[in-house]
């Protein structure tokens, strides 16, 4: 949310409000198994971190993950079609 690409649509204030709360409200987690399944190597750790939290699906707008959906029974979808998915307008 810190990217330049962001600071069109969101002051640095409120990003930091809102990485505030996340950061508050937010589970942690370690990897615990090193996957080396993307044909992007820096994107494997949200690979291994949706394992390690059991996660049912990764919101990415990253192609080399988005390619990979699903992946190991976890679904790899944009953040459109995650707000699709919950009912909320995109």
């Amino acid at each position: 949310m810190k990217r330049p690409k962001f600071r069109r649509s969101i002051s640095l204030g409120t990003v930091d409000q809102i990485l505030g709360l996340l950061t508050m409200a937010a589970s942690w987690f370690e990897p615990s198994e090193r996957v080396r399944d993307c044909r992007d190597p820096g994107a494997d750790i949200y690979l291994e971190l949706a394992l390690v939290a059991g996660a049912e699906v990764i919101v990415s707008s990253d192609r080399d993950l988005l390619s990979m959906d699903p992946w190991r029974d976890t679904g790899i979808i944009t953040a459109r079609a995650f707000l699709e998915r919950i009912g909320s307008p995109a």
